[in-house]
């Protein structure tokens, strides 16, 4: 094929709106229009890819730089490589939970002792393998030791946080800090009224859990 014949068949190809996702899809469509001598064109990330102008591996090479097969074979290596990462992981946040249990009695009403052992737990299995139990304990130990709201806070915003492990860290601070009610609100801007209503359940709670040690210590 000429540049010039190249040239008037991308010219004169008529543009097919795609809505799909996956590639697979466009290339199907691709060949079913080339098999009717249709000549047409989807838009998929950004790139061109003409009916009358390719075939599989070279629409899969405009898009991704690899053929099909050696796409795929190389997305199972990096899933086998990320699946053996995980599990390492996993395997370390396992043998970190005595670790975790420990340091968090430090800072945790004895009363909750049971619900921290549970947490602790349920997080090392969790998406993050632990990791905010890790920030949660470095919060908690700086409040613990006279620390500020701020300062604490400043130990929230450096971690490596994503929205949702920022979440789980502040709930744990939160629910088992003997001043986690007093960080909640020195952190979060817009308090509503249900999240008011939690706050002043805990910082009840706090309060009896105090009162129930220093009366045991008076019997001593």
């Amino acid at each position: 094929m000429t540049d010039k014949q190249k040239k008037y068949i991308m010219d004169t190809a008529r543009h097919i709106e795609f809505l799909g996702l996956k590639l697979e899809e466009a290339v199907e469509i691709l060949e079913d229009a080339k098999i009717r001598e249709e000549n047409v064109y989807i838009l998929f990330n950004g790139k061109k890819l003409y009916s009358l102008l390719g075939d599989e591996d070279s629409w899969w090479q405009e898009v991704t730089g690899e053929t099909k097969k050696e796409f795929l074979r190389l997305q199972e290596i990096e899933f086998k490589q990320a699946r053996e990462w995980y599990k390492k992981e996993r395997e370390k946040a396992e043998l970190k939970i005595p670790m975790w249990i420990e340091r968090g009695e430090k800072y945790v009403y004895p009363q909750k002792k049971d619900l921290w052992v549970h947490l602790v737990n349920v997080r090392a299995l969790g998406i993050y393998n632990g990791a905010e139990l890790d920030n949660a304990l470095a919060i908690m130990e700086c409040l613990d030791n006279g620390g500020t709201i701020e300062q604490a806070n400043e130990i929230l915003k450096s971690e490596p946080n994503s929205g949702s492990s920022y979440g789980i860290t502040l709930s744990i601070v939160f629910t088992f800090s003997k001043r986690g009610p007093e960080f909640y609100k020195g952190v979060v801007k817009h308090i509503n009224e249900e999240q008011m209503k939690e706050i002043v359940k805990v910082e009840k709670e706090n309060a009896i859990f105090e009162k129930e040690i220093q009366e045991e210590k008076g019997k001593e």
